[in-house]
């Protein structure tokens, strides 16, 4: 179920930027130069709450989305804005019933908020924070 999860966003994220790197990790990748964090994006799960509905177990699982963007060229305002786009395209689509309807367990996707700030180490890179709650549906025999 994790796994398929992470897949899912996965996918998504590819479809709108296909440039951006998943960094695969699952410690703190910020203390890692910022050099190294543009364009990728980390993908971390918080504590599942399960409940029940007739036989089908329906738990929500807080998926967190990180991208990273350094603002750079002529025009930082311009990455800014294109970089804010990519994190609102992504929640979009993840949202998008036609895009999670045949995906295994994954019965509902929502965006909580995006949060754009910039890096503590250099306000010249910007996170993208985007917070998901998903509903996954099972039955456990």
């Amino acid at each position: 179920m994790i796994s398929t999860t992470r897949e899912y966003f996965k996918s998504i994220i590819r479809t709108i930027d296909p440039d951006l790197k998943f960094d695969g990790l699952l410690n703190d990748t910020e203390k890692i130069g910022s050099t190294a964090l543009d364009r990728t994006f980390k993908m971390t799960f918080g504590n599942i709450k399960p409940g029940t509905e007739d036989s089908t177990i329906l738990s929500l699982l807080p998926v967190e989305i990180r991208i990273y963007k350094k603002l750079c060229g002529q025009n930082p305002v311009e990455d800014y804005d294109k970089a804010y786009c990519k994190a609102i395209d992504i929640h979009a689509l993840a949202q998008n019933r036609k895009s999670y309807d045949q995906v295994d367990f994954i019965k509902r996707v929502e965006c909580d908020e995006i949060l754009p700030e910039s890096v503590e180490t250099d306000d010249k890179t910007y996170r993208f924070i985007m917070q998901f709650t998903v509903t996954l549906g099972y039955v456990y025999n």
